[in-house]
């Protein structure tokens, strides 16, 4: 096949066949040829011998489920910034409550709180569970530094607040031994579980460098 100046001349079993110079006969002279050369290349890609890297190889981007974070343990909040009610109770304000139970002097200072007292003789009449908004004593977490403080073995039986539960024992600790004590007045389940739907307590100790006292009682 060869091109003039004003016709394409195209040989086909020795015999010349002319065509006149229009541009969709050109077109399709080199449309041949261009197809020509494409299934050559085609046919060198298709080879077995030719394989593509694993970088060009199309793999098929997974979608992971959708991750929620509901609760964080982070400590960059104070008792000013938090959303959450927080009640804080010093040490000073402890002793001047002139109670020797930790109950009774929590419960004089923070008007959320509140526990049970039983009205038989057994082992929960010295068992004094915490409870916050009226919620049950298994509801309300309470720690200790910030560490979860165990539950008492025995089961409430009264009719009061708390009955068929076993709770935590706020008076083992006189209110001597706490530094602060931190009442968070809302629910904390997103963190902590279903045993912090009623609110958490904070019972901080205080160090081995602030005792300068001897509390006594009769």
């Amino acid at each position: 096949m060869r091109f003039t100046a004003s016709r394409i001349v195209v040989r086909h079993n020795k015999k010349r066949i002319k065509m006149k110079y229009y541009p969709l006969s050109r077109a399709l002279a080199f449309g041949i040829k261009a197809f020509s050369f494409a299934c050559a290349l085609k046919l060198t890609v298709a080879s077995p011998f030719f394989t593509l890297p694993l970088a060009a190889q199309n793999i098929d981007n997974e979608t992971i489920d959708e991750i929620v974070i509901l609760g964080s343990r982070t400590s960059a909040r104070s008792v000013l910034t938090t959303p959450a009610p927080v009640d804080f109770l010093s040490a000073e304000a402890l002793n001047d409550s002139a109670h020797a139970e930790s109950g009774r002097a929590i419960q004089s200072l923070a008007p959320s709180f509140n526990f049970p007292s039983t009205s038989i003789a057994d082992g929960t009449d010295a068992l004094k569970p915490a409870t916050l908004r009226g919620l049950g004593p298994d509801q309300t977490l309470v720690l200790v530094n910030g560490l979860r403080r165990h539950k008492s073995a025995l089961v409430h039986v009264n009719s009061s607040v708390g009955r068929g539960m076993a709770g935590t024992d706020m008076n083992a600790l006189p209110p001597s031994f706490f530094q602060s004590v931190e009442i968070l007045r809302d629910g904390a389940s997103a963190l902590y579980g279903s045993d912090a739907i009623a609110g958490v307590i904070n019972l901080r100790l205080r160090v081995l460098s602030d005792w300068r006292f001897i509390h006594f009682g009769a």
